[in-house]
């Protein structure tokens, strides 16, 4: 098979051996994009490549930080952001963060770090504190 790569994105592939009599054969194409505060993303110079799943610090016992780029059973394309979130003026206890790919847009609350409460009239948790950047 000739492959003509006509874009900087990396690509992968792998047969799935869904019946015998029909391989599935399963093309990914990622694309990695430097992000910019309320600007267009632009093309990383260095893309990332095409990888089963992540777990934080590389430990399968710990969260799932994103999953596989070869699952053949995802129904369409996926967008991922990861990063850090540094309130608009320095410091805050909760900020907004929105992301968007064309018509897509996710919006997530951000809050500082909290704790539980024992209390006599109930428990809860404490107030956000003030945060300069979140991961």
């Amino acid at each position: 098979m000739d492959v003509i790569r006509a874009t900087p994105f990396e690509y992968g592939t792998v047969v799935w051996p869904l019946r015998p009599e029909a391989p599935l054969m399963l093309v990914v194409v990622k694309a990695t994009f430097d992000l910019r505060d309320r600007g267009a993303a632009s093309i990383r110079a260095a893309q990332e490549t095409c990888t089963g799943p992540a777990f934080d610090e590389d430990d399968p016992d710990r969260s799932l930080r994103y999953p596989g780029d070869f699952d053949p059973l995802k129904p369409r394309g996926e967008c991922f952001l990861i990063g850090s979130c540094h309130p608009p003026g320095g410091e805050a206890r909760a900020s907004e963060v929105t992301f968007g790919v064309g018509s897509v847009k996710k919006t997530v609350a951000v809050f500082g770090d909290r704790h539980w409460k024992p209390g006599l009239l109930g428990s809860g948790f404490s107030a956000p504190e003030p945060f300069t950047s979140m991961p």
